[in-house]
């Protein structure tokens, strides 16, 4: 879907936040009376609950971790082409401290996700945090998911999503602060 032909040019951003301020200002699509989620990985379960990675060895702890102790989830984030839209979302050091980090790189050789410095993480990293990582077009494969192409202004929609508000004009796209 072509937000720009249909005048959708704010796409909201997401932010870092600080503690006790996890707000976005991101672009937040509805559809089927229920609220859509940016592509993620992992994805949230059948039942709805939400499934979580374990941060594997610290190597800054304001900087970068290795992704995962279990190989299969290395080798799988490692697949990922587009990294420059990645973001993390995490309980880094305290379960009741979470925030966003931006992905500045992967290091496929050490696997280890290396964070901007502008979204440090709340209190640091520790190894064993839960996080997942999502706006991700690679991750866009179940119901309910989106990715933007910011640069193209570009929606992208898990096929049976996109046939649904095609054939029930129910969706609706919100920016907000």
């Amino acid at each position: 879907i072509d937000l720009k032909q249909l005048g959708i040019t704010d796409y909201g951003e997401i932010q870092s936040g600080q503690l006790g301020d996890c707000a976005n200002n991101k672009l937040d699509l509805f559809g089927e009376d229920m609220n859509m989620i940016l592509a993620r990985y992992p994805n949230i379960d059948q039942n709805g609950r939400w499934q979580w990675l374990s941060a594997g060895k610290v190597i800054d702890k304001q900087k970068s971790f290795n992704f995962s102790t279990n190989s299969s989830v290395a080798n799988h984030i490692i697949s990922w082409r587009n990294t420059s839209t990645l973001w993390l979302h995490g309980y880094w050091s305290f379960d009741w401290a979470d925030n966003y980090v931006k992905v500045e790189s992967i290091d496929t050789k050490n696997t280890t996700f290396v964070v901007s410095q502008d979204t440090p993480p709340v209190y640091g990293f520790v190894a064993n945090a839960r996080y997942y990582a999502l706006n991700i077009l690679e991750e866009l494969d179940t119901e309910n998911e989106y990715y933007i192409d910011r640069g193209s202004g570009i929606l992208y929609l898990f096929e049976s999503t996109a046939q649904k508000l095609a054939t029930n004009d129910k969706g609706c796209v919100s920016v907000g602060e």
